[in-house]
C-alpha cells in the first residue's frame, strides 16, 4: 500500500494463516500461523526486506492466533493457541539472533489484538477474555484498563512507546466501533464505515489504516483514519 493504492508483491515461502506480524513494510516478520494440513500450530518465521521473504530463525513453542510487536531486532510475540481450539499465556522476545522465552501473560488468550514494541506492549481482547488489557514492559505484565466493547478479532495500531493504540471493530459478529486507549483506559473513537471482524490494522493512532476482513462475506475494503481536530478561533484584545 503506497498510500493510495495495493499492489502484489513477493509471496511467502511457507503458505499460512491466522500468523502473527510486526514491523515496518521494508523490514518485517510473519511469524508462526497454521499450515494445514495438518492443522496445527507453526514455529516458522520469514522475514520480508520490501521486495522478498527470507527465512528467520524460529519460535520455539508452535502456535496459531498469536500477537506480534516490535521490530525485526526486537520482538515480542504472546498469547495464542495449540491446538487451534485452545488458549496460550507464552511469550518470547527475539534479539536479532534468536527466540527466547519470557514471562508468560497473566490471561490465557487467543485471537487478540496487540501494539507498541518490545519494551512497551499493550495486549487486549481475544477469547475467553474479550474485554481484558494487559501490558508488557520488557520484564513483567501488568493488568491495564478495561475495553468498553471486547472483540475476538481487532485491527490494531500504535504510537512509539506504546502506550496509544488503536483498536478497530470487535468479534465474532461485525461491528464498527473503534476504541482508543491512553495507557489507563478506553474511551470511543470515530467508527468505521464499514462494519466488518477479523480485519488487519496498521500505522500510527493518528495516521491508521484498517483493511479486509469479513462483512460476513469476505472483503477487502480499505479505510484510514485520521483524528479529530477542534479549531481554535483566536482574537485581538484591545485595552483602552
Amino acid at each position: 500500500y503506497n498510500g493510495s493504492t495495493w499492489s502484489e508483491q513477493t509471496n511467502l515461502g511457507t503458505s499460512r494463516y491466522n500468523n502473527a506480524t510486526l514491523g515496518i513494510q521494508t523490514a518485517a516478520f510473519a511469524v508462526g500461523g497454521r499450515t494445514p494440513p495438518p492443522d496445527s500450530g507453526s514455529t516458522t518465521v520469514e522475514n520480508y526486506d520490501g521486495s522478498s521473504w527470507t527465512s528467520a530463525p524460529s519460535l520455539n513453542s508452535a502456535r496459531t492466533y498469536l500477537l506480534g510487536v516490535g521490530t525485526t531486532s526486537a520482538s515480542l510475540v504472546a498469547m495464542g493457541a495449540q491446538p487451534r481450539n485452545s488458549g496460550s499465556n507464552l511469550a518470547e522476545e527475539y534479539d536479532g539472533s534468536s527466540w527466547s522465552a519470557v514471562n508468560t501473560n497473566s490471561t490465557t488468550r487467543r485471537v487478540g489484538s496487540a501494539g507498541g514494541v518490545q519494551t512497551a506492549a499493550t495486549y487486549f481482547g481475544g477469547t475467553p477474555s474479550p474485554t481484558v488489557t494487559e501490558e508488557y514492559d520488557g520484564t513483567n505484565w501488568t493488568a491495564g484498563g478495561v475495553l468498553g466493547n471486547g472483540g475476538y478479532f481487532r485491527g490494531v495500531t500504535t504510537n512509539s512507546p506504546g502506550y496509544s493504540v488503536l483498536g478497530y471493530g470487535g468479534g465474532p459478529g461485525n461491528s464498527a466501533l473503534t476504541e482508543g486507549y491512553d495507557g489507563t483506559t478506553w474511551s470511543t473513537r470515530p467508527s468505521m464505515g464499514t462494519a466488518r471482524h477479523a480485519l488487519a490494522g496498521a500505522g500510527i493512532q493518528t495516521a491508521a489504516l484498517a483493511a479486509g476482513g469479513r462483512t460476513p462475506s469476505y472483503t477487502g475494503a480499505t479505510e484510514e483514519f485520521t483524528p479529530e481536530t477542534t479549531s481554535i478561533n483566536v482574537e485581538t484584545l484591545t485595552q483602552s
